[in-house]
């Protein structure tokens, strides 16, 4: 099985995936978009994207809460799912 990379700003969101993945034993990791910095240059890991990005977090203050402005984590989101289409290995959720 290929590894799951879900993409988020908000940690309550991706609970119930923690737990469904935990009990049917899949690979996955989680980029948390507020934090670290991405090699857009190299290509991406083989794997499927699953996105939990809110277009709406920025209202809320959800993408601010790690000091971090709201237009990094969605102009983000719109890099990685640009990114991993553009490699047919890739898939996007």
């Amino acid at each position: 099985m290929k590894k799951i990379y879900v993409i988020h700003e908000n940690d309550a969101w991706v609970d119930p995936l923690r737990a469904a993945f935990a009990e049917l034993d899949l690979p996955y990791s989680e980029w948390f978009l507020n934090e670290g910095v991405l090699d857009f240059s190299s290509a991406p890991p083989e794997g499927v994207f699953y996105n939990r990005m809110s277009a709406s977090s920025h209202t809320r203050g959800t993408a601010t809460r790690r000091n971090t402005p709201p237009q990094f984590s969605l102009g983000s989101s719109s890099m990685i799912a640009a990114w991993s289409t553009t490699a047919a290995r890739c898939n996007w959720s």
